[in-house]
């Protein structure tokens, strides 16, 4: 990675989408069964890579269940213990399990996420939660007390089972000193349940005697037997001790119960009324709970005796930010709570946190704005309004986990689309992101291969969440209860598995999570495939990314076929020269040819990056000196102090004449870039293209995508088949596969046969010298093998020399293969599994080598094949291949390819012999014409062009209209390749183009095209309504079609009753008008067109016009009875008269006998007043529309 700057300029986020599905537990009367934007982008993290949440490997862990650092709070408030104080024995399956902030802590300063490239924490939310616990359903249910943090009791206090607020100090700072930020799970939405425990300690609601022993023997529990020690019969003054109807809505008596998605008590818990602008004091639990720890004085005086339910909530949860610098919040059940609610918790967590981040520069990691992400259960990749209005940076993708139990991740083959998919949706607009994941803490955890999830995961664009025990095959919690109640989760929620952590997946994801933190460009990067995949050579593409004055750039392949030398095309990266490494074993390849190799290793994954340490840049340009369009930029990227060569692109050369270079193409890499640049020129009348398409002989359906090839004309162009799977290319069929360029275009058509899979062919080095070789081949292990060669030991090879041994395996393309002497001994060794064999391979010093095949075509230069044939050799980055030319009567070889000898690779290669006729060449005329249908008054133009006779050539253009009886030379001769001509009639015409060689020679080709009639002027001007109301205005809008551009314009109007139009406009180039009728009837409208030769076309339209709607005042006051020194706020409302609206308000103390204005006539739409006496106010306010029309409304205010 190259960074130019530690800051850049904004910051994207990410979200997880992780939802809660509460146990159902009831608070009803009836218990129930159930490029830039405003931030910056970048900035540098503790180490040496940016750090951007467009590129976030957020590690999402349960703060319980992740590791217990202090034993003496697993107990606290009496969970978990009986009315004496003892632990009792239950199944914990949804109890707290002992893990807190001590042990995040711990394993963060053990380097554990560090390792993992984890770059942010997203842990339970760390507020004190409900003290007792509740029951999920009926039959054998369970003790579920608020472990994952999302039943809130009091949010300015830690909760004492997960550690102190100077332990949560702690784990914050451990986690800003190794580079990692911290986010926050927090609910808005609703409040915890209220338990027996919770009841009893804090005096609300009324319990039922003999509770306690029911209660705390922790099982045997159920949904109706717990309800049943709750008298939800008892007072409203009883309940009212709880959070208060004017905080929450639910089902108890003296609340209102709320409904929908957004006041609805989701799964019974009792719902924040968030969208209320009402002012509330402190909820009475609050106040009896800080009443008993001797904080409640303080606390009121900290936070206010009133507030809106949000002003108190945002206000609470703002304060982790401000006293501890949290960066972000994931919010939980982001769909249930009103936008604006959302929107102001962000407005004032950024400003807590820069208030922090200002009073803490010795801690902070960097300027970034305050993060926040948003779970909405089955969100995906789609920008929403939780972005613009909710103030959410991103939101949780759930594309991956979109149901409980339901695992959705790609195949292999269809990586490709999805990172394609992602990358386009997220990478374009910097102002969007997701966070993705493949494992919940509701809906699943990650099945199958969990080396391949963390592959696909690791790599995939925009910021990803890793659910703890992915990186170790944590397994589902193994209990008796794991399927009661599956929709709660607490199956995906077991203690992380420190004792049996699968140390071999563990290894992968760290390896691929470290390269993605080390590596901007991975998250936030613009995507390119580089290769598809196949089973053998895996799937590869590259990630760049250059925006905010960073430069990043990797390519990866995935997916591979285990320890395979693949060879892997990054010219599209980095420039030849360039040292580049794979960093997940940390060796090294130079570029050459835009290639390198490198191997697959054991998990079959490569990723290759720069090298580490100092480096130098030769920054390549290549330069049309035409028009100065930079035709390609290269960067090549070299360790201070070594070599580099740099030269003209060769393919460039293919179509552009180098008239220049600027700068040293050899040198050694230093600490100042070196610049070089290549001068082309093109002169595009020398150029012709070939396009070349991949079809199936039989259907002519196309089997790869075309390729097209640009040369001098008169240069030889050579066309190579590509390989297909289980295809085989005809080249007999195909008779211009070589040839030369001419003007225009040549179609190369690769027609290809369907061949049968054939049997598995294997190659055997034998290194042991065994006097006898055997192979043994087999699919699957123990009785249900498949044997192909018969029992072991397999079947005898045979001898090919040097060595090697062949043998086949009927009936199968695939198997797995051990080779043996026939008496014992074996590779590889006994007990180990055999090499895994697909095709024809090679194998040797125990790793499997693809065959490569070299097709060797002899053809003439106008493409006749003279012959062919094909080599085969083991692909091992080393072997050769060599071939030679033939001789051929009536034949002169023309060319000797450039790769006649070279390497055998996975790839076919074709080599292609061209041999020149001894014959005459014959005199060819491929001129063109621009078109065979015209309408009077476009031109023709005749390209004349040739190949074969004797150059120079020499034109002549001639024309013959319809009817005449000779042709009409329409130039002399000339050298001139092309003419322009313009008929003068709607008749057919033929054309000639005559051309003559060096020899004299001549050749004419004749075209005959169709002049048609201009089109009938056609009007389709619009309208853009019917149906209006009065003060409303309508606009016409112009459109023509055919007649003769270009077109002019005249806009008319009649009302009802009216004897004659009235023109709206004089003629104008104008293609709207707007009008606004004067009064509520019909009108009718024309919009009149006249084309270049005069000719009209006019439109008509009707529309009814309706009086306006009757002014109505719908003004609000923000409270009916306030306490003396508080204010209210009267807000301006009005719907139909005729806008726009002016305002006036008033007052009317209850002693007085006139109205007071409190304002003028204004435009402003609310009005804040504050009574300065205990007695009754009148209020009135007094809206005019724009017609005079006005209207009142009053208000009665009662101040004590």
């Amino acid at each position: 990675m190259t960074q130019k700057s530690k800051f850049g300029a904004k910051i994207i986020s990410a979200a997880l989408s992780l939802a809660m599905v509460a146990t159902s537990f009831v608070t009803g009367s009836i218990p129930a069964m159930n490029s830039e934007v405003n931030a910056a982008s970048t900035t540098a993290s503790s180490t040496e890579t940016p750090f951007s949440w467009d590129n976030a490997t957020v590690y999402f862990l349960l703060t319980d269940r992740f590791y217990n650092g202090d034993t003496s709070n697993d107990h606290s408030y009496g969970r978990g213990l009986d009315e004496e104080g003892n632990e009792v024995s239950y199944d914990q399956y949804a109890a707290f399990q002992g893990g807190d902030f001590a042990g995040i802590t711990k394993k963060i300063n053990d380097g554990y996420f560090n390792d993992l490239g984890v770059n942010a924490i997203w842990l339970s939310a760390p507020y004190e939660q409900i003290h007792g616990y509740c029951v999920g359903c009926n039959g054998n249910s369970f003790a579920h007390y608020s472990y994952h943090g999302y039943y809130v009791l009091d949010y300015t206090e830690s909760d004492a089972n997960f550690g102190t607020k100077a332990e949560f100090q702690t784990l914050v700072d451990t986690a800003h000193e190794h580079g990692i930020r911290i986010v926050m799970d927090i609910v808005m939405n609703h409040s915890g349940y209220n338990t027996l425990k919770d009841m009893d300690e804090f005096g609300f609601g009324a319990i039922k005697s003999g509770w306690e022993s029911y209660y705390y023997a922790h099982q045997n529990v159920n949904n109706t037997d717990y309800h049943s020690y709750i008298d939800y019969t008892a007072g409203a003054d009883l309940w009212g001790k709880w959070w208060g109807s004017d905080w929450v809505r639910c089902g108890l008596p003296g609340y209102k119960e709320g409904g929908g998605e957004i006041e609805g008590s989701l799964a019974g818990l009792p719902d924040f009324k968030t969208g209320s602008s009402n002012k509330v004091g402190l909820p009475e639990l609050l106040k009896t709970k800080w009443t008993k720890e001797g904080t409640y004085a303080a606390k009121e005086s900290k936070y206010g005796a009133s507030n809106t339910v949000t002003g108190y909530l945002s206000d609470w949860l703002a304060e982790w930010v401000r006293d501890f610098g949290v960066d972000g919040f994931r919010c939980d059940t982001a769909k249930h709570v009103e936008l604006s609610a959302w929107k102001t918790l962000k407005t004032k967590c950024v400003a807590a946190l820069k208030e922090w981040k200002q009073e803490n520069p010795t801690k902070k990691l960097d300027d970034l704005d305050f993060w926040m992400t948003g779970e909405c259960f089955g969100h995906q990749v789609g920008k929403s309004p939780y972005y613009t209005d909710g103030g959410f940076d991103s939101m949780i993708n759930f594309e991956f986990a979109p149901a409980v139990n339901s695992s959705n991740i790609p195949s292999a083959g269809s990586v490709e689309s999805t990172y394609s998919r992602y990358a386009s949706s997220i990478n374009n607009d910097d102002s969007f992101n997701v966070l993705s994941y493949i494992s919940s803490h509701d809906t699943v955890l990650a099945k199958g291969d969990r080396k391949y999830a963390g592959s696909f995961f690791l790599m995939l664009p925009g910021a990803v969440q890793i659910f703890y025990g992915d990186e170790t095959n944590r397994p589902m919690v193994n209990s008796s209860f794991a399927n009661v109640d599956p929709g709660a989760g607490h199956q995906f929620r077991g203690f992380m598995n420190w004792d049996s952590i699968d140390t071999d997946v563990l290894s992968h994801w760290q390896k691929v999570g470290t390269f993605r933190n080390n590596h901007l460009s991975v998250g936030a990067g613009q995507h390119k495939v580089i290769s598809s995949y196949d089973s053998s050579n895996g799937y590869t593409f590259s990630r760049t990314y250059s925006k905010n004055d960073v430069e990043d750039k990797i390519v990866a392949t995935l997916f591979a076929q285990a320890n395979k030398d693949i060879t892997i095309d990054v010219s599209s990266v980095w420039g030849d020269g360039t040292v580049i490494t794979n960093w997940y074993d940390d060796t090294t390849c130079a570029v050459s040819g835009g290639k390198v190799t490198f191997n697959s290793g054991d998990n079959g994954t490569i990723l290759l990056q720069e090298p580490q340490g100092a480096k130098g840049k030769v920054i390549v340009k290549h330069i049309n000196q035409d028009n100065g369009e930079v035709l390609k930029t290269q960067t090549m990227v070299g360790l201070i102090g070594e070599s580099y060569t740099v030269s003209a692109d060769a393919e460039l050369t293919k179509t552009y004449d180098l008239v220049k270079t600027v700068g040293s193409t050899s040198g050694t890499y230093s600490e100042t870039d070196a610049a070089v640049t290549f001068y082309y020129h093109l002169d595009a009348s020398k150029f012709g293209t070939v396009s070349v398409s991949y079809v199936d002989a039989s259907t002519g359906a196309a089997l790869a995508d075309a390729t097209t090839m640009t040369g001098k004309i008169g240069a030889t162009y050579s066309a190579t088949p590509k390989t297909i799977k289980n295809y085989e290319v005809d080249l007999t069929q195909t008779s211009n596969a070589t040839g030369t360029y001419k003007s225009g275009n040549i179609s190369v058509v690769f027609k290809y046969n369907y061949v049968e899979p054939t049997n598995l062919q294997i190659h055997y080095y034998n290194a042991k010298n065994w006097s006898s070789v055997y192979m043994y081949t087999y699919t699957e292990e123990g009785k249900a093998a498949t044997e192909y060669n018969g029992k072991w030991p397999g079947t005898q090879m045979t001898a090919e020399g040097d060595g090697w041994f062949v043998g086949e395996a009927a009936d199968t393309e695939s198997a797995m293969v051990i080779f043996n002497n026939g008496s014992g001994v074996q590779e590889p060794s006994a007990g180990a599994k055999g090499y895994e064999s697909t095709g024809e391979v090679w194998i040797k010093n125990a790793k499997v080598y693809p065959t490569g095949k070299v097709n060797v075509v002899y053809t003439s230069n106008d493409g006749k094949v003279l012959a062919q044939e094909t080599l085969k050799g083991m692909v091992d980055g080393t072997n050769k291949y060599t071939t030679t030319a033939k001789t051929f009567d009536g034949y002169t070889l023309s060319s000797t390819p450039a790769n006649a000898s070279g390497v055998y690779t996975s790839d076919t290669i074709t080599v292609s012999y061209v041999y020149k006729s001894d014959a005459p060449t014959k005199l060819v005329n491929n001129s063109t014409i621009s078109a065979t249908a015209i309408t009077k008054g476009q031109t023709v133009t005749m390209t004349a062009a040739a190949t074969g006779g004797a150059a120079p050539y020499k034109y002549r253009y001639f024309c013959k209209p319809e009817g005449a009886s000779g042709w009409t030379a329409l130039t002399g001769t000339t050298t001139a390749t092309s003419y322009t001509h313009k008929p003068a009639r709607a008749i057919s015409y033929q054309y000639a183009v005559k051309i003559a060689d060096a020899k004299g020679k001549t050749s004419t080709k004749y075209f005959t095209i169709k002049v048609s009639a201009a089109a009938t002027l056609k009007n389709v001007s619009t309208i853009s309504a019917t149906a209006i109301t009065k003060g409303q205005t309508v606009t016409m809008t112009a459109k023509a079609t055919g007649g003769t551009a270009p077109y002019k314009y005249k806009y008319f109007c009649k009302p009802e009753g009216a004897s004659g139009w009235t023109a709206l406009t004089r003629t104008t180039t104008a293609t709207s008008f707007t009008h606004k009728p004067a009064r509520a009837i019909s009108y009718q409208y024309a919009v009149k067109i006249a084309d270049a030769k005069g000719k009209t076309s006019t439109k008509y339209f009707t529309i009814k016009v309706s009086a306006a709607a009757t002014l109505k005042n719908v003004s609000t006051i923000s409270a009916t009875s306030i306490t003396k020194g508080q204010t209210v706020t009267m807000t301006a409302k009005a719907t139909g008269g005729t806008a726009p609206y002016k305002y006036k308000y008033f007052c009317k103390p209850q002693t007085n006998l006139n109205w007071t204005a409190l304002t003028g006539t204004t435009t402003a739409t609310s009005f804040t007043h504050k009574p300065a006496r205990a007695i009754s106010y009148q209020y009135a306010v007094k809206i005019a529309d724009s017609t005079g029309k006005t209207v009142t409304k009053y208000f009665t205010v009662n101040v004590k």
